[in-house]
């Protein structure tokens, strides 16, 4: 059977919704948003969709009572449903390896290269710098020892090439993008300013260490607080300094070699106190030049529902909650150890069918028999009104 549909949509700029309205029957029945200024409700008649990503799903649900009870209740927000909301926060994070020095101008400078000619010469061509995604030449993946002796050779280690070189505008956009201390990226970046250059970056990508998303306060405007517990796992440091030292031997290489390639032989300033490229002067190092590479997920966890990690079930519905999903990157259960942007495309897709599929079924007018019988009661949309009444009475 073909289903026709039609999708009416409005859609408002300089709009921000603050809170999902839930019933005594805890039905999701509409959303709280502001419009230039103005407070303004809006009713669902059917379910309300939450794709607002791995920081703000989690913070939209414990600002409309969904979430870690004790933790609501001191922040002054009533629980409707207890569930580990903003628990199980994992992304991939690494170190970046620079500055790698080469005698070759075959990598990428922001003020050499980076110009009107190079947006000409995309739109009108197609070629260029602007073809390479995030400056992103080429990736790799590699199992570390540990993984290699658990007899599953899951890669837990992706690499990123990017042919980039050292300069103040690379130097501001760390520093502004990533934290990381001004004087430390000086330090070691000034001394090549100019230089042709590249930049390796070993990322964790099945990380050990869990962190969560909390809320500052009950203010809907107020920005939530976010705790990766990057390298909080002792596995997760180990494993970094492990490929960051296979890096090195990467640079020395015949095929780097040839195009001079050589890191930096000034230490980082925090780490003088260790012997340069030991283990030891490598843990520090990634302390200090520590970054994510924004996939963050599992906020929003997909599970059973007796399972007291999930906040989704398998049809990505909030559990405990009617009406309500969350279709975005935070109900991955475990990271994916690549880069997260299709499978999040694929989870929209899913959930969209997810959907189409439910609601295509709910022309089914059931007695109260059906109901009691099936247990995806979810199907039985229109109930026969005789029957009604004492199917909810039984089901409470």
């Amino acid at each position: 059977m073909k289903i026709m549909t039609k999708i009416y949509a409005d859609s408002f700029e300089d709009a921000a919704t603050v809170q999902i309205s839930i019933d005594q029957s805890k039905k999701a029945n509409g959303v709280y948003y502001y419009h230039h200024g103005i407070k303004k409700f809006s009713a669902v008649s059917k379910e309300i969709i939450l794709s607002c990503g791995s920081y703000d799903s989690p913070k939209l649900l414990m600002l409309s009572g969904v979430g870690p009870k004790n933790e609501l209740e001191l922040l002054g927000i009533k629980p409707k449903v207890n569930l580990p909301v903003g628990k199980n926060l994992q992304d991939h994070f690494g170190s970046f390896i620079f500055p790698i020095t080469i005698n070759s101008t075959i990598s990428f400078s922001i003020e050499r290269d980076f110009g009107i000619h190079a947006f000409y010469e995309y739109f009108s061509k197609g070629l260029g710098l602007m073809t390479v995604p995030s400056a992103v030449d080429g990736q790799a993946f590699m199992s570390t020892s540990d993984v290699k002796e658990s007899g599953k050779d899951w890669p837990n280690i992706q690499i990123m090439f990017m042919p980039i070189s050292p300069s103040k505008a690379l130097k501001d956009v760390l520093v502004k993008a990533l934290y990381l201390k001004p004087k430390v990226m000086s330090d070691i970046m000034d001394p090549y300013d100019g230089s042709d250059g590249i930049m390796l970056i070993p990322l964790i990508v099945r990380p050990k260490g869990v962190g969560e998303v909390t809320l500052k306060d009950k203010n809907p405007f107020s920005d939530p607080l976010i705790d990766p517990k990057f390298l909080h796992h002792s596995d997760d440091l180990k494993a970094l300094v492990e490929a960051m030292k296979f890096v090195m031997k990467i640079v020395e290489t015949k095929a780097f070699q040839e195009i001079g390639a050589k890191f930096t032989t000034i230490p980082l300033s925090e780490c003088k106190t260790y012997k340069f490229r030991s283990n030891s002067y490598f843990e520090c190092y990634a302390r200090h030049m520590l970054g994510t590479v924004w996939h963050p997920v599992g906020t929003c966890a997909m599970g059973k529902k007796s399972d007291r990690k999930s906040v989704v079930d398998s049809q990505l519905r909030v559990i405990g909650v009617g009406g309500l999903r969350v279709i975005d990157a935070s109900i991955m259960p475990v990271i994916v150890n690549a880069n997260t942007n299709a499978p999040t495309i694929m989870i929209g897709e899913k959930g969209a069918n997810m959907i189409l599929e439910h609601w295509s079924k709910q022309h089914l007018i059931c007695n109260y028999k059906e109901i009691l019988l099936n247990s995806d009661k979810t199907k039985c949309y229109y109930v026969l009104r005789k029957s009604k009444k004492l199917v909810m009475k039984i089901l409470e």
